[in-house]
């Protein structure tokens, strides 16, 4: 494991937290197992990202909308108190 090169950048601390356990006789690991479980947490947060940016575009072209001046005062009083 700690020979292939990280080209995705999982995340650094987990993986060497992983090869130090499996160095060390404390974990057991097929390699193999850990290469496909990093592939599907990249696919997972990959498809989150998208999602999110799509979410994210769709908000922003939505119309603003306007506010009574009730709702104006209602949001700022809201504001304060926080």
């Amino acid at each position: 494991m700690t020979g292939q090169a990280d080209e995705t950048r999982w995340p650094t601390y987990i993986s060497h937290s992983v090869c130090e356990a499996v160095k060390a006789g404390i974990l057991t690991c097929d390699c193999n197992i850990v290469i496909v479980a990093r592939h599907e947490v990249q696919h997972y947060t990959n498809q989150l990202a998208k999602d999110t940016n799509k979410y994210i575009k769709d908000l922003t072209a939505l119309p603003t909308p306007s506010l009574t001046s009730e709702q104006v005062t209602w949001l700022v009083s809201l504001v304060t108190v926080l």
